[in-house]
This record gives structure tokens, C-alpha cells and sequence, in this order.
């Protein structure tokens, strides 16, 4: 139950149409729109609708903590690779662990690492999210959208934590967001668990 006074967003898809109307009256010209979860994606699907832009799906996957199944401690993409927090674990086997990912990755998306490339490069660039936090996966999408010089990159979400802006602000142009709220509360903020199966194809 959400605490008293606390606004939640019925859906996603809701919240995700909400956030495109305010990115349509913030930015001008054509925009990407990159997602990097499953989570995420509802959001980005209806932002990128209401801007008649294109959404694009980083394939991001987690580094996993062996000393518990239930936690990760990083995640890796094409080009990259960011840890959540300190660790004790042995450099050897996050080592081992990101080149297995990455290899994974190249193998299940092809060539569509240069092709994500050509996408960003030079495009005013929106990672969208259902929640802006400092974790690993978006992260690591600022660090390598970045490598792509983007004319101009946005974090967006419907939901940013305090935390986050804080430590993010300097990473991106500008973020974006209809609330802003401590990470506890993270929890209360759809009201709906939607999700939507997306599609591995980066658009060409």
C-alpha cells in the first residue's frame, strides 16, 4: 500500500505518455529513443509514440554475485562495463565474467553493436527508463552512448530518485522526470505491473 498523500502512476504505458508530452515541449527535432530493460520499455514504447521517434533496445545484461543468486554486481553491454558498488570479489572472476557476457552478447545480437553506433552518433539521444537510479544498467548505457557523441543525451523517466539526479546530473545534458522521490518509495510507484516483450532489433 502506498503511504498517504503518495501519487503513483496507474500504468507504465500511462506514466510513459505523460513523460513524452513533457519531453515533446522541452526538445525540438527528431530523437532516439533508447531503452535498456524490460521494465523500461513500456515507458520508452509510449514516449517514443508520443514523439513519433524511434525506440531503440540496448541489450544490457547483469553481472551476477556468486556468493548470492538473488543479487548482481554490475552490468555489461556492447561496449562497456559498470559495478554497482565496492566489492571483495576477485578481479579474475569479474573479469572472466564481463568477456563471457560480452561474448554472449556479440553472439545472440550480431553486428548490431556498429549498428547502434550509427543510430546514436550525431542524434539527439533519450535513455528511457520507468525508474531513473544510479544502478549499473543505465549507467553503463550513459558511459557507452557517450562514446557515440550523441548531439545531445537525456535521462528521462517518470520516476527519478533523489539519489540519483544527484549523482547522475553531471553524466547527461539534462534529466528528465515527472517525480522526483527517495529510493524507498520506489516500490509504490505503478500501481500496474505492466510489461512488454520487445524486439532484439536495433532498426538500421
Amino acid at each position: 500500500m502506498a503511504p498517504e498523500g503518495f501519487t503513483y502512476f496507474r500504468s507504465r504505458l500511462a506514466a510513459g505518455r505523460l513523460l513524452g508530452e513533457r519531453l515533446t515541449s522541452t526538445l525540438q527535432g527528431e530523437v532516439i529513443v533508447v531503452t535498456v530493460s524490460g521494465n523500461g520499455f513500456p515507458v520508452a514504447d509510449s514516449v517514443a509514440g508520443v514523439m513519433h521517434a524511434v525506440t531503440v533496445y540496448l541489450p544490457t545484461l547483469s553481472i551476477p554475485d556468486p556468493t548470492d543468486p538473488r543479487k548482481t554486481i554490475g552490468a555489461v553491454n556492447f561496449g562497456c562495463s559498470v559495478m554497482n558498488e565496492e566489492h571483495e570479489l576477485p578481479g579474475e572472476y569479474v573479469y572472466r565474467q564481463v568477456n563471457r557476457l560480452q561474448q554472449e552478447l556479440k553472439s545472440n545480437f550480431l553486428d548490431q553493436s556498429a549498428v547502434f553506433s550509427k543510430v546514436i552518433r550525431n542524434n539527439q539521444v533519450i535513455i528511457v527508463n520507468d525508474v531513473v537510479d544510479d544502478k549499473a544498467p543505465l549507467v553503463a548505457a550513459i558511459k557507452l552512448i557517450r562514446e557515440y557523441d550523441p548531439k545531445l543525451l537525456i535521462l528521462a523517466a517518470p520516476i527519478v530518485t533523489v539519489d540519483a539526479y544527484l549523482n547522475l546530473r553531471q553524466e547527461v545534458d539534462d534529466i528528465i522526470a515527472l517525480e522526483t522521490i527517495s529510493p524507498h518509495m520506489i516500490a509504490h510507484a505503478f500501481s500496474n505491473d505492466d510489461y512488454i516483450e520487445f524486439s532484439d532489433e536495433i532498426p538500421t
